[in-house]
């Protein structure tokens, strides 16, 4: 029952943060995390993912504006 109820208002506050919020803030809170949670750990190859993630995010934003 408790798990119901957490699931609703979890799906509530995700439509109400994903309406409230703009794309540019989502974006910025992404990878944001995302540098967080690299910065933590010792090895290079998630820097180097997350670099290749930025890579391939900013093409494709290039690509939307044509």
């Amino acid at each position: 029952m408790f798990a119901v109820i957490l699931k609703g208002l979890m799906s509530v506050l995700t439509r109400l943060f994903m309406s409230m919020a703009s794309e540019k803030v989502i974006e910025w809170m992404l990878f944001y995390l995302a540098e967080k949670i690299v910065e933590s750990t010792k090895t290079p190859h998630d820097n180097e993912f997350l670099d290749e993630i930025k890579k391939a995010y900013k093409l494709g934003k290039k690509k939307d504006n044509k």
